[in-house]
């Protein structure tokens, strides 16, 4: 028998991606440290559907994939040379004073899970992320 649930979900828990590449030479050059970008997905219970997200130079990317084999396939393409924490979305995200700023992937990440920090590479988001609940962990996640 199927378990009912919402029909509308904001995902709670969201996998960090950590990439240690870039897409270009001078992308990798202006990131410095060992990660050169960051990005994030999710799965979404009852749905059966991941929501993949992922501020890069050419845009925002939001992408959703069924569960199954559609979403594996796109994981093993983002975690390919990365690191992976599992993080929860902070609660108290919506009520910054200020408006965001920065359009690309860290701030875009941290706006995504809440978080109140002054990171603003990835390497520094990564630390964050650490010292307020996130998990290392490796292989693929609906938690």
């Amino acid at each position: 028998r199927a378990i009912e649930g919402p029909l509308i979900v904001q995902p709670v828990t969201w996998t960090i991606v950590f990439n240690r590449e870039a897409a270009t030479w001078w992308a990798s050059w202006l990131a410095l440290g060992r990660y050169k970008h960051v990005r994030a997905y999710a799965y979404v219970p009852f749905l059966h559907v991941w929501v993949f997200y992922d501020v890069n130079l050419a845009g925002t990317d939001i992408v959703i994939a069924a569960d199954g084999e559609p979403a594996s396939k796109m994981i093993e393409s983002w975690i390919e040379n990365a690191d992976l924490l599992q993080m929860k979305r902070q609660g108290g995200a919506r009520m910054r004073a200020l408006p965001p700023l920065g359009a690309w992937c860290v701030p875009a990440v941290k706006r995504l899970l809440g978080l109140q920090c002054v990171a603003l590479r990835p390497d520094a988001l990564y630390r964050h992320c650490l010292r307020n609940g996130g998990i290392p962990f490796h292989g693929l996640s609906k938690s």
